[in-house]
């Protein structure tokens, strides 16, 4: 897409290369963030996960443009809800409770209004700046241009209802929610995100 972007510059055609730089924007981003998520492994030390998870969320308002606005674009709403998930996970393993089942709230919250937008609906990205008219679409793995041309997108954030009961009820990989499974709350929330997949 890099090609299109360059091909454009050299013809002097400004608006399309400023079309395909916006596109190329979302794309670097979202494969930026997919190499940090890779790179993640403290499995055994919860300070430095929790300490992980915050600074991606860090990563995730300036690339989602929430530091700016406050507001979390439709595209961005399955990572928040996926990143509170591993926060609330890592907050469970400190001992810090409240705000674990907090984040499970939130995240289940952004999964619902995530639920709520039709599939295949062309989504805001945020940040007009940066990422342009470009648009997600929901429960597809492509973006789509001003134009109406799509672009292929397979690495980076995800476009689908994130599995947070799936989450919830995993027995490997998500063992720091062991210690509150059985918890009224958590079964209460965990019956919440069940509603969700239904």
């Amino acid at each position: 897409h890099e090609v299109y972007e360059k091909r454009y510059k050299l013809t002097g055609d400004k608006k399309q290369q400023v079309m395909y730089q916006h596109a190329n924007n979302f794309l670097s981003t979202a494969h930026m963030l997919h190499t940090v998520q890779e790179n993640r492994n403290y499995r055994g030390f919860p300070d430095q996960a929790l300490d992980w998870n915050k600074m991606y969320l860090r990563f995730l308002d300036t690339a989602s443009g929430v530091c700016a606005t406050q507001t979390i674009p439709d595209g961005w709403l399955p990572e928040y809800a996926l990143s509170y998930m591993r926060l609330a996970y890592a907050l469970f393993a400190v001992g810090e409770k409240d705000q674990g089942y907090e984040y499970i709230g939130k995240a289940i919250g952004l999964a619902k209004q995530y639920q709520s937008i039709p599939d295949g609906k062309a989504i805001d990205l945020g940040s007009n700046t940066f990422y342009g008219e470009t648009k997600a679409v929901k429960n597809k793995f492509h973006i789509v241009l001003p134009n109406g041309k799509t672009l292929p997108h397979l690495l980076g954030i995800a476009f689908s209802t994130p599995p947070i009961a799936q989450i919830m009820e995993a027995t490997s990989g998500w063992e720091w929610f062991d210690s509150v499974r059985n918890e009224e709350r958590y079964l209460a929330l965990l019956e919440e995100a069940k509603s969700i997949a239904e």
